[in-house]
């Protein structure tokens, strides 16, 4: 059956390898489950709730690319996306998490349509690829950062935590909060993005990470 519906055969793979390829990319991602109710339920959604909504929109997801695409994708929220959600269109903007779930409807459509219409894929194209690495760079340490970040006071949870963030800060690599519209730290964006600036940003991460391993 598998065989049959995957053709595993004509891509060089076998039922052993996708059972463990699928459990790694479930452990990889499952952290998601836990950490977007818990930013989504900032605005005021309730956290049981955006729980089974997460686990549902993860599962029908990736059965979809299974089945339709049989492309080997674990799909699941998006952690950038819901961070600009919670604390920027609602916390900062104003906005209701109703109009904002409003908005993400809207913006789905449109993708559709640009998926449809081949816009996305050009759009996509047109990105350096040092670009979409700073990306997924600038996203894992943003998940970094809100896991070690004291959510009551968003100050750092831990004296390690502390360490990492001065040491960003003296390597500019994060600018502090300026006002309480502004509640969370951010990435400071390089006018340009190139190789060199992932490597340096990259190399910077080790040094701090070797400083807070030795003094542990």
């Amino acid at each position: 059956m598998f065989e049959r519906l995957f053709k595993l055969s004509e891509h060089g793979t076998s039922v052993r390898t996708e059972v463990i390829a699928g459990l790694t990319t479930f452990l990889t991602m499952s952290y998601i489950i836990f950490v977007n109710p818990d930013i989504l339920s900032t605005t005021g959604m309730d956290r049981d709730a955006v729980f089974v909504a997460t686990c549902l929109a993860a599962a029908l997801g990736s059965m979809v690319m299974a089945t339709v695409a049989n492309w080997p994708i674990g799909m699941a929220p998006g952690m950038g996306l819901n961070a600009f959600f919670a604390f920027t269109v609602v916390a900062a903007l104003g906005f209701t998490w109703q109009q904002a779930l409003g908005a993400v409807f809207i913006s789905g459509v449109i993708f559709v349509i640009l998926t449809v219409t081949g816009v996305r894929s050009w759009l996509i194209e047109g990105i350096p690829h040092s670009l979409r690495s700073a990306i997924a760079a600038g996203i894992g340490l943003f998940l970094g950062l809100e896991l070690v970040t004291d959510r009551e006071t968003l100050e750092p949870a831990t004296d390690a935590a502390a360490h990492v963030m001065n040491r960003l800060r003296d390597m500019r690599i994060l600018v502090g909060r300026e006002g309480p519209a502004d509640n969370i730290l951010k990435i400071r964006p390089p006018l340009t993005v190139g190789a060199d600036d992932v490597e340096m940003i990259l190399d910077r991460l080790k040094i701090c990470l070797r400083e807070v391993e030795a003094a542990r």
